[in-house]
């Protein structure tokens, strides 16, 4: 039994140790310092204080299409986080086309 539950539990580290590499970019309770809407592309911008590179790019914002699943719920948040001045998690990727830095998960804390 011992050993099914060393098995299992290596197996969900290893699992966890993945996904958090799945990321480009990962800044946990940060501050968003500016937040712009765009009606032609990357519809939602925002940088975080400090201005870091947001993913494995020197890209100092990251974005969210109005095509992109949960565009207007992580909008609002935004919006909430930077009005309320609330420390967020904020991870990215990399855009393999553009370069830039797409939002991907976005927590308010």
């Amino acid at each position: 039994m011992r050993k099914k539950l060393a098995s299992f539990g290596f197996v969900m580290v290893s699992l966890v140790s993945a996904t958090s590499f799945a990321w480009d970019g990962t800044h946990m309770g940060k501050k968003i310092s500016m937040v712009e809407f765009s009606t032609s592309n990357y519809h939602l911008r925002l940088r975080l204080e400090g201005s870091p590179a947001l993913c494995a790019s020197t890209a100092i914002w990251a974005y969210l299409n109005e095509t992109d699943e949960n565009f207007k719920a992580i909008s609002a948040a935004v919006l909430s986080a930077k009005a309320l001045n609330q420390s967020i998690n904020l991870y990215t990727t990399k855009d393999a086309t553009t370069g830039y830095c797409k939002i991907g998960y976005f927590a308010v804390l």
